[in-house]
């Protein structure tokens, strides 16, 4: 009767574990990282388990200075293919950016001056579930946007950019997963402009900047 029990308690298990992969069960979320200081920082190695994360972070400047805030994000033992940067403008700002290279081990490397004080929050959570459209992205720094889901055959990505005469933004939208291939990509300037694109699907922006005081996208179908 022992071996028995054994025996059946063994395929229990088993069964659970199967169904438990059938299912596609989200592995458990890693606990929040947060990083701070006035000056350049490079971080220890950490864990990230879901497809997407995100990365939130803020500064003040040095009183009457001109601050210059750099965030590259690299996998670990790597110094020059960065997967995520944020250049920030030349004033007191905060934001976030989501990520899509997950499931690996990478570090933050932070670039500091004239900085009074700066903090970075890793979350490693996934994102449950897209936006939907309408959709609204701003900010003043490059961003990566948290995924959207177009249910039409089009969607328009309306952009107003306030900024001087020799700067320049580029915004990039790319099926949602994909990091390497956009489905659109341009460099606007100063003002305001409309992009039409193909849908359905899920789909998030890529937004660098240089010398922007302010930008704002609206998505809608």
């Amino acid at each position: 009767m022992r071996k028995i029990f054994f025996v059946g308690c063994g395929l229990l298990l088993l069964l659970g574990a199967f169904s438990c992969a059938q299912m596609g069960l989200a592995p458990s979320p890693l606990e929040p990282l947060k990083f701070s200081g006035s000056a350049d920082f490079t971080s220890k190695p950490f864990d990230i388990n879901t497809k997407e994360w995100q990365i939130n972070w803020e500064y003040k400047a040095v009183e009457k200075k001109r601050p210059n805030f750099v965030l590259h994000v690299y996998p670990e033992g790597d110094k020059a293919n960065w997967i995520e940067m944020v250049k920030t403008p030349r004033f007191d700002a905060s934001g976030s950016t989501y990520l899509y290279k997950g499931k690996g081990r990478y570090y933050v490397k932070v670039t500091a001056r004239n900085i009074a004080n700066w903090q970075v929050g890793v979350l490693r959570a996934g994102v449950s579930e897209p936006l939907s459209s309408p959709a609204t992205f701003a900010g003043s720094a490059d961003m990566t946007t948290k995924p959207f889901k177009i249910r039409g055959k089009e969607f328009k990505i309306a952009y107003a950019m306030e900024t001087p005469s020799w700067a320049g933004q580029s915004i990039a939208v790319y099926p949602r997963g994909e990091t390497e291939n956009y489905i659109d990509m341009d460099t606007v300037g100063a003002g305001t402009g409309t992009k039409v694109l193909k849908g359905p699907g899920e789909y998030y922006i890529k937004v660098q900047c240089t010398g922007v005081k302010s930008w704002k996208i609206d998505v809608t179908e």
